[in-house]
């Protein structure tokens, strides 16, 4: 079973509203799918929010992260890249990088 690619950290605490709505390169399918993913309810919105805050949490991309096809993490590490959030390079570069990082530090915790 392949594993699936890491979230990159720098977006950590964005939204998927903030994705769908601010980002390029996010299709209409794409934005939809990004606003079906944000549950309902959840704590309410405050002004300026913490980037930890229990509404960006609730509506983070970090609980979606796992229930999206690798296609779709693609697209938004893609969308990442032209946001600046992180460097720009191929999405299977990115994907190799991020899964060898992972796994060093999964050889880091067994020793």
């Amino acid at each position: 079973m392949s594993r699936i690619t890491p979230m990159p950290m720098a977006i950590r605490y964005v939204t998927l509203d903030e994705i769908a709505e601010c980002w390029e390169g996010i299709s209409a399918s794409m934005q939809s799918r990004l606003w079906d993913l944000i549950p309902p309810g959840g704590p309410a919105q405050g002004e300026w929010p913490e980037p930890d805050a229990p509404d960006r949490v609730h509506r983070g991309i970090r609980r979606a992260w796992p229930k999206l096809s690798e296609g779709e993490r693609a697209t938004i590490i893609r969308a990442a890249m032209r946001e600046e959030y992180i460097p720009a390079e191929s999405f299977e570069d990115y994907r190799a990088r991020a899964l060898l990082a992972e796994t060093e530090t999964e050889k880091e915790k067994n020793k």
